[in-house]
């Protein structure tokens, strides 16, 4: 399609990010410090504790990063799943207000949706990261062909404190 020919500076155009106020959620987690092709067995772990702990998923799951620089062989990830009810291990990730935009295709094309980000922080200076990026995933990779997943790419956000003013 005309996107592919065109390349890259095109796809970056295609990504419309929004500001939206991410609402609070019960979650259940786990953190490590894994490579990028550990990923898919990472979630399944997160299946398996929930399932142990008798946990219900009442909504998408999603991955933090919280490394301040993505590595493909070793980053610190936490995979979440929203919860239905209390549990062990479960905790309540308070609302917050992110820069977001939505990724359709495989997830090797993520890299787009954070260029589009990052240079929409570059041009709005009012705002700052202030937690780690997450990925909020819709669909199951191993039922969904790569073409049509959904991926939200959300990066909280804070007012920055003007120029000469403390914070």
């Amino acid at each position: 399609d005309l996107l592919r020919m065109e390349g890259k500076k095109i796809m970056d155009k295609a990504y419309h990010v929004i500001l939206l106020e991410d609402p609070e959620q019960k979650v259940f987690s786990i953190r490590r410090t894994i490579g990028v092709e550990q990923y898919h067995a990472f979630f399944e772990e997160l299946f398996r504790e929930a399932a142990a702990r008798g946990l219900t998923q009442a909504g998408p799951i999603q991955m933090l990063y919280h490394d301040e620089e993505f590595n493909h062989e070793r980053s610190d990830v936490e995979a979440q799943m929203v919860v239905a009810q209390e549990g062990p291990d479960v905790r309540v990730r308070p609302a917050c207000l992110c820069a977001a935009v939505q990724h359709r295709g495989p997830y090797e094309n993520l890299h787009l949706a954070y260029e589009a980000l990052c240079a929409w922080l570059g041009e709005h200076s009012e705002y700052r990261m202030c937690g780690p990026a997450m990925d909020r995933y819709f669909g199951d990779p191993d039922n969904t062909p790569p073409e049509q997943l959904e991926t939200g790419v959300l990066f909280p956000v804070e007012k920055a404190a003007a120029e000469g003013t403390a914070e």
